[in-house]
Order: C-alpha cells, then sequence, then structure tokens
C-alpha cells in the first residue's frame, strides 16, 4: 500500500534536501584538555601555503644530526681522539674511499651528454642509395624485352 499525499519517513524530494544544514558544536571538554596536553595546533589552509624553510628548522636539522654521532669520551689524552680529531678523520676516509672508487673505474656522478641533432642534408648523406628495379612484378614483359 502506497502513501498517497503522506510524507514518508525515508524519503526527501528536493525542497527537503535543500533545507538540511550541518551545525557545528563546541568539541567536548576532555577532548579540549587532550589537545591542550599534547600541543595539538589546528591545521588550516593558510599552514599548507606557508613557507616550508624557517630560520630554526636549518639549526633543528644540524642538532639531529648531532645526536646520531657517537659520544666522544677521552679518558687518555695520548691514546684517546677528541671530537676534533675524529670530524678531521671522518673526513679523510671519505676522501679516500672516492678515490679509490674513481681509481677502481666506478663512476659516481656522470654528466649526461647533449646529443648533436644532424642537420636533413647530413641524413639524406649517409642513406644508401636504392636501384630501382621496375621489373619485378612485371608478368608481360619477356626477359629480353624489359
Amino acid at each position: 500500500m502506497s502513501k498517497k499525499g503522506g510524507k514518508s519517513k525515508g524519503n526527501l524530494n528536493y525542497t527537503q534536501k535543500q533545507n538540511v544544514n550541518f551545525i557545528q558544536q563546541q568539541e567536548p571538554q576532555f577532548i579540549l584538555d587532550l589537545k591542550k596536553k599534547i600541543g595539538y595546533k589546528e591545521v588550516t589552509i593558510n599552514d599548507k601555503f606557508e613557507s616550508t624553510h624557517q630560520e630554526g628548522e636549518e639549526s633543528q636539522k644540524d642538532e639531529r644530526e648531532d645526536e646520531f654521532k657517537p659520544t666522544v669520551v677521552v679518558l687518555d689524552p695520548s691514546r684517546d681522539l677528541t671530537q676534533e680529531q675524529v670530524d678531521i678523520e671522518v673526513k679523510k676516509k671519505a676522501e679516500e674511499l672516492s678515490k679509490k672508487n674513481i681509481e677502481q673505474g666506478k663512476m659516481i656522478f656522470n654528466i649526461k651528454k647533449r646529443k648533436v641533432e644532424k642537420s636533413p642534408i647530413d641524413a639524406t648523406d649517409n642513406k644508401k642509395a636504392k636501384p630501382i628495379n621496375k621489373s619485378l612484378l612485371s608478368f608481360s614483359c619477356d626477359e629480353e624485352d624489359c
């Protein structure tokens, strides 16, 4: 049985669909407290377009690199290396490794060579001239006539 003229619960017509609105409510207090604790910052569209390179980021990157380096402890100055001496040794090792790779013929960086385009005149000169054979499919003429 169909309902005529009555409104059904599940089906909305066009005007009813246009009148549906979303109401943004305030977040619950416990969620706001959690966000404060962890220091959550709301992401906005403007954050996407801000410059990614800021002054403080470079120093933070250097600090992170230093975190992964081993700690140098000098117990006996006559035997142990200081931090500066370790840095010098690391640079020397890197240079020796690169020289060794070059001597062995290992290419680390290759510069791509540009292809020189040939002019159309040069391209036709290089082609071989094929002899034209007119009697390939001629059945009407004899061997002597053609």
